[in-house]
Formats: structure tokens, C-alpha cells, sequence
């Protein structure tokens, strides 16, 4: 849940602020293992000006994963307006788009971001609240068409009164049997064994009709056991006599009349515990022999492939910023591995960096998992052993912040690329051109030395201090900021550290250090990596004040609802297609619906020289009749009697009705 703040409102006469401005933020909230909302959000960075707090009120989400919020004065920072100023106006009242993982530390100051001002005019800072909500166009309903094996009827066609079928057309009835996989999913409260569906589709591909009940047998894989109840177009019983392994006999529980062209469908479930490395669960069908008798057309049968959740890894690259290092200047990049799969990812991680030409190899400055460890190349490999390794759940996202030195006298348009690395990962076979991701990024020319001028003043410490180092002072020593003037009259300044005075312990004994719960860690001076849980835990020193220390853990993300294979994913019920079969899928606070069209299932209809009629009481005395169901639609076809004469004798014959009466001697014959 992401949460955008909009100031106090401002009624100014010049219509300048409707807003108060620089106090704003963009929130985002997650849940834990439990469900429940963590009261400790993550924060985005919005805009360069101090604290990055300059939202002011809107927050939409693209499809891609890009989050987009509005904000006020969003690049106008004098103190960065030096590298700010080659990529455009500093004034941007408007929109700052980036990615939706990037939350702070990681995009702070916002260097990885999209800019859009709302009006064009880039002479307004005063401004404050002119751009609040924010709507993205999107369509995320994605899915794909369904492909149907074999061949098909066109829908509503029936083969008219008198219609010839052409002289290759088979003379009798023909059964044809394809099975359709879907993927599999973790059986409920079971790990480690998983639900996979099949259909299975029966067609009379003949040219005379199908009449009697229809028998499939199903051979699932070794160890797979039938989850009862069958489903499909009919009613259907199935049974696995024989238990796990052992086929599966299915047949429909009336009599069918298939008509050429007609189908009907079977589907069944089977539950597998995994044996094969390829994660594939092979199935096969075919019609019962004892009752369908041989397959002359060898179309009896059918097999389906049915592929089993595994994770996937997919690795992204996003360019932070460059800064001045002496000479040479220091390139920072965030890059993403995320578990994209259907099932979680356990053990080590290993990416191949491949910096451009000419540069060098900095160092890891973060990472969401510590022990991340690389080796001097080229190419850099960097390797997140196992122990301690990761457990990533669908949609867990590991970030590792790494830099690149540019030396002096290099500059211009670059490209930084990496790899998921090998062995581990980079023979993934599901997601081939997402094992690897590129970079551009520019580097700017070294800017112009200027004089000092007499009233430039260039701070530094004191005597018995020295500069903070880059990766920011030891804990426990103190800070102070010595101010300098700039050649342009402008100010500036530098950080300076020192030991903090030792002071005379006093003669009490030391209460006990706070320490982290079970499961927690300490923060490490950088703060927690993004997506963790922070808790806080108090001590108490010998004066009796309190204190205390800062504990995390990894935060538990609950996966993004997905549809089956062969199910279109719609946002609301209100999308579904009429007369489309569709289910809700929720996942945490996220709900989608999932949706197929119907199984043709064709209309009855009565045959040449039969009267169609909707009920029996319509039907005239005497005729003869029958009742054709299809689907939930039923009519009855009827004909009248046919007129049958009644025997006579001829002229000078005498009529007896049995031949016992006839008189001894006389010629007779029988006539019927």
C-alpha cells in the first residue's frame, strides 16, 4: 500500500500555494508473515530539496512497476543545481517517476528518476499544490489467446438436411481424444506435492452420429494420485481402482449422441510429489479399448505436458549517479535480482559485472543481504556464498548497490552491463534475454578549474579533528560542520570528526546491553536494507537514562495473484465477457479474476422427417417420439404412424383367421 501526503491547505491571494510545501512525503506500507500491517513504512525520496519531502498528493502505479508521484519544486535544490542543470530546467512542478522497489536509501537523493513539469513554465518556484492527483492510463489485463489442439468445428455449424459429406469424409462414427495441460499448483497444506489439471476433449470427427456412453482411461505418472471430482461439459465417474499410479477409469455417467463436429470435455485432477529434475509431469489418455473397440484413424490417444512452479531469477540494473572523487569521479548503480517464479529460491547468488572500458571497479556500498563478496577482474564476479546464502519467496527482490570509478579524462555517453552468473544461474532455460540487463548512463566533462577569488574561505577542522570519511563517521564519534564560502559568494561546508572525551566509569555495576529478539539483527550503521521489519529495543545506562539499539528482519512479501494457464486476467468481474466461467484470485490486499470462455456444448435438433416439438404434450396422438437432450436444452422429435393394409383374400378364396378351421382337402395360403 503505497500512501502520498498532501500539506496543510493554503488560501494565498496570489493563488501561488494551495498547499503547505517541503514536508510531504510518499509512504509505502507492507504486511508481515502474519498479515498485518507493519506500522514502520518505507519512504520514497521525492523531489532533490532537503530531506527529499516535496510530494504533494498523488500517487499512481504503470503497469511496468513504475511508481509515479506529484510534487512541487521537484529538481530545485541550489546545493546539487551544478549537475542538476545538464538535464534540464530545475523548476519542475509536476510528476517524478521511478521505480517502485527503489525506496530510500537507495534513491536518495532521486538521481534515478523521470521528471514531467504540468504546465511547461519553469519560472514559478514560488508555487506550491498546483499538481495533486495523478491517474495512469493503463491496460494490465495481459493473459493470451487460448490454442486449441486438433481441429475444430466452426461454432454453430451443423451439417444441413441432405448435406453430402465429400468422399473422404469417414463413413462411420470417429471419436478423437486430445488432452489440454494447465500448469500446476502447491496442493493446499501440503508442501512439496502439487494439484496439476488436465482436459481431456472428445470429438466425433466421423460422419454418422455417436451414440452410448463414453470411456476414458487416464495413465498418470508413477506415485500421482487422483483428486476426485471430475468436472468437464458432462457428468462424468472416475475412479483409480488400483491407488497411486495406476490408471484412472472415467466414464460419462449417461449416454452421449455425438453429432460430426460435436465434442464433449473431461477434466481431472492428479496430485504428484515431484521426483524428475526437468520439472515436467507427463500424462496420457486414451479411449477405453473394451468399450470403443481399435483406433483404425490412430486418434484414440493423446499425452500432455504439465510443468510444475520452480523459481526464476531475472536480474536489473539501474544507474544512481556519478560524484567527484579528486580527479576522477564515482559512479553508483543499484542492481536487482527478483525471483519472478511460481516457487521460492534457496542457496547462493552470483552476478558477472561487466564495467565499460577504461574504468575500474569500485566497491558493494549496500546490499539487503550482507557477505556479499567480489573478485578483481574482468569481468568482476560477485558471489553471495551459501551459507549464508538467501531464501527468496515469488517476488522477493535482492538489491546490491555497487560503484565504478571513471578515471580522468573519460567522460561522455556509457554503458554498464551484468549477468546472472554461471554456474548457479545463467543456464535458467524459462526467461532467456532477462539473465542479463545494460545500463546506459552519462559521465559529465571535467568542469572548469576557477581562480579563488578573496572572499572564497575554504573550511577546514580543527586542530585535533579530522574529515569525515565518505562511508560517514565510527559510531560514538562526534560531528561538527565547518562552513565555507564558494567563488560565488555561495556557502558550503565539510563534516569533521573526532574521538568522543573518555570519561571516569562510575563505580556501579553496568546494567545489561540491549540485545535483538531471536530472529532480529542489529541495523548496521547504514540503516536496514529496503523491505525490512525495524524494531526498536531499549537499555538502561549506569546513570539510569535509557537508551537503546535498533533490530531488523527480512520482511515476508506476499506473492501477486496469478491466473491459470488458459485463464485471462481481468481487473473486476465487471470485465468478464458474457457467459465467460471466472473466479476471484486474491493474494494479501490484491485481487484479480481469473477467466474462460465456455465449452461449446451444441443444440438439439430432430433428424429428416421428424416434427421438432418443446414439450410431450404438444406431440399428436398415436405418433412416435423421442426426447434429444443437449446440454441444459431438451426438445422431442416426433413422426407420425405409418399406414400398414390389412390382408384379404381373393375372389373365390374364403377368409379363416387360423388354419385348423380350414376344411380337410383344401388348397390354402397364408397371407400377412
Amino acid at each position: 500500500m503505497v500512501l502520498a501526503q498532501r500539506g496543510g491547505i493554503q488560501g494565498a491571494q496570489d493563488y501561488t500555494k494551495y498547499h503547505m510545501p517541503k514536508d510531504n512525503r510518499v509512504l509505502r506500507y507492507a504486511r508481515d508473515e502474519t498479515g498485518a500491517w507493519v506500522q514502520a513504512p518505507d519512504e520514497y525520496a521525492i523531489g532533490f530539496p532537503v530531506d527529499y519531502k516535496n510530494a504533494s498528493g498523488g500517487v499512481a502505479l504503470a503497469c511496468d512497476g513504475t511508481l509515479w508521484s506529484s510534487g512541487d519544486a521537484l529538481r530545485n535544490d541550489p546545493a546539487q543545481a551544478a549537475s542538476l542543470l545538464p538535464g534540464g530546467p530545475l523548476v519542475v512542478h509536476g510528476l517524478q517517476g521511478n521505480k517502485i522497489s527503489l525506496v530510500r536509501p537507495f534513491n536518495a537523493p532521486p538521481r534515478s528518476s523521470w521528471f514531467v513539469d504540468y504546465d511547461g513554465q519553469f519560472a514559478d518556484p514560488e508555487n506550491a499544490g498546483h499538481a495533486g492527483d495523478v491517474e495512469v492510463y493503463r491496460d494490465c489485463s495481459g493473459g493470451r489467446a487460448e490454442s486449441f489442439p486438433g481441429w475444430y468445428p466452426i461454432p454453430e455449424w451443423y451439417p444441413p438436411e441432405g448435406w453430402t459429406p465429400p468422399v473422404w469424409w469417414p463413413e462411420t462414427p470417429d471419436l478423437d481424444l486430445e488432452k489440454i495441460a494447465s500448469e500446476c499448483i502447491e496442493a493446499p497444506g501440503m508442501p512439496g506435492s502439487f494439484d496439476c489439471k488436465y482436459t481431456i476433449v472428445v470429438m466425433n470427427v466421423g460422419a454418422a452420429d455417436y451414440v452410448g456412453q463414453l470411456h476414458v482411461v487416464d495413465n498418470p505418472p508413477a506415485t500421482a494420485v487422483y483428486i476426485p471430482p471430475p468436472g468437464g461439459s458432462i457428468p462424468w465417474n472416475c475412479a483409480q481402482p488400483g491407488g497411486a499410479g495406476s490408471p484412472i477409469s472415467c466414464a460419462s455417467a449417461n449416454v452421449e449422441m455425438l453429432h460430426p463436429g460435436e465434442a464433449e470435455t473431461l477434466e481431472i485432477t492428479i496430485q504428484v510429489t515431484p521426483g524428475n529434475t526437468d520439472n515436467i509431469v507427463r500424462n496420457c489418455a486414451i479411449l477405453d479399448e473394451d468399450h470403443h473397440g481399435d483406433d483404425p484413424h490412430g486418434n484414440n490417444g493423446d499425452c500432455a505436458e504439465a510443468e510444475l512452479p520452480r523459481p526464476d531469477l531475472e536480474i536489473d540494473k539501474t544507474f544512481y549517479w556519478c560524484v567527484p572523487e579528486g580527479a576522477n569521479q564515482r559512479c553508483f548503480f543499484v542492481i536487482s535480482i527478483e525471483n519472478v517464479g511460481g516457487a521460492p529460491y534457496s542457496g547462493p547468488l552470483h552476478f558477472v559485472e561487466n564495467v565499460p572500458g577504461g574504468t575500474i571497479f569500485g566497491t558493494i556500498w549496500d546490499s539487503t543481504t550482507p557477505g556479499w563478496v567480489c573478485l578483481g577482474g574482468p569481468p568482476i564476479e560477485c558471489s553471495l556464498p551459501d551459507p549464508p546464502g538467501v531464501t527468496m519467496n515469488p517476488g522477493d527482490i535482492e538489491q546490491i548497490g555497487i560503484s565504478i570509478i571513471v578515471p580522468a579524462g573519460i567522460g561522455g555517453d556509457m554503458q554498464n552491463c551484468v549477468g546472472l552468473g554461471n554456474p548457479t544461474h545463467a543456464d535458467d532455460p524459462l526467461a532467456p534475454g532477462v539473465n542479463n540487463a545494460c545500463e546506459p548512463f552519462t559521465v559529465a566533462s571535467a568542469m572548469p578549474i576557477v581562480p579563488f577569488k578573496k572572499n572564497t574561505v575554504v573550511p577546514k577542522c580543527p586542530a585535533g579533528w579530522s574529515p569525515v570519511p565518505p562511508g560517514g563517521a565510527p559510531a560514538g564519534w562526534q560531528m561538527i560542520a565547518v562552513d565555507g564560502i564558494n567563488p560565488d559568494g555561495s556557502k558550503w561546508g565539510i563534516m569533521c570528526m573526532r574521538p568522543q572525551p573518555k570519561k571516569q566509569p562510575p563505580l556501579t555495576p553496568k546494567p545489561p546491553a540491549p540485545k535483538c529478539p531471536a530472529g532480529w539483527s542489529k541495523v548496521p550503521p547504514q540503516g536496514a536494507p529496503a523491505g525490512y521489519k525495524v524494531l526498536a529495543v531499549d537499555g538502561i545506562n549506569p546513570d539510569g537514562s535509557k537508551w537503546g539499539i535498533m533490530c531488523m528482519k527480512p520482511r515476508v512479501v506476499i506473492p501477486l495473484p496469478v491466473c491459470k494457464s488458459g485463464e485471462t486476467r481481468y481487473q473486476s468481474r465487471g470485465q468478464i465477457p458474457k457467459g465467460w466461467t471466472s473466479r476471484k484470485v486474491t493474494r494479501g490486499n490484491r485481487t484479480i479474476y481469473c477467466a474462460k470462455p465456455p465449452v461449446f456444448v451444441p443444440q438439439p435438433f430432430c433428424r429428416k422427417g421428424e416434427t421438432t416439438y418443446k414439450s410431450a404434450r404438444q406431440i399428436p396422438k398415436g405418433w412416435t417420439s423421442r426426447k434429444v437432450t443437449r446440454g441444459n436444452r431438451t426438445i422431442y422429435c416426433a413422426k407420425p404412424p405409418v399406414f400398414v393394409p390389412q390382408p384379404f383374400c381373393r375372389k373365390g378364396e374364403t377368409t379363416y383367421k387360423s388354419a385348423r378351421q380350414i376344411p380337410k382337402g383344401w388348397t390354402s395360403r397364408k397371407v400377412t
